[in-house]
């Protein structure tokens, strides 16, 4: 897992948005169940309805462990049309938080291996490095 050690946003949040979707295999985005749907999150749960690819009852996923309740962990594989929509619905990655977006934007690469994590309610991602780190890094492998 990777930390970041500043949130990215603007052009950082978008290379780093258009770098995970190169590499990961699919993303998930989270609705826990104690909490409601805003008109904005219903918004954007219609734009991405087509997307879904699974939507699981759980309460654990990568970077997040609940006790006593559990959330809707809503899967997507990685394609252009949702990177075009992730990268309009927030400015940052720390955005994706309710009461405006899903949660937990969290892409995975291979099964279940988390590549990059964002708990919002933990405010970091994790492994620590600055997002141009990670970025680099990811181009050095291609």
């Amino acid at each position: 897992m990777i930390y970041i050690l500043e949130e990215p946003r603007g052009r950082a949040y978008e290379g780093l948005i258009s770098m995970a979707f190169r590499v990961c295999n699919e993303f998930i985005l989270v609705k826990k169940d104690q909490l409601t749907l805003t008109p904005a999150m219903e918004a954007l749960a219609e734009r991405l309805k087509p997307y879904v690819k699974t939507v699981k009852k759980q309460d654990a996923w990568p970077g997040t462990q609940l006790f006593g309740h559990y959330a809707d962990v809503y899967y997507f594989d990685c394609q252009p049309p949702l990177e075009k929509l992730i990268l309009e619905s927030a400015d940052g990655l720390y955005d994706w938080v309710w009461p405006n977006l899903l949660e937990d934007l969290c892409f995975l690469k291979a099964v279940s291996l988390g590549l990059l994590i964002s708990p919002m309610s933990m405010k970091r991602g994790s492994r620590r490095m600055t997002v141009r780190k990670f970025c680099n890094l990811e181009r050095s492998k291609d």
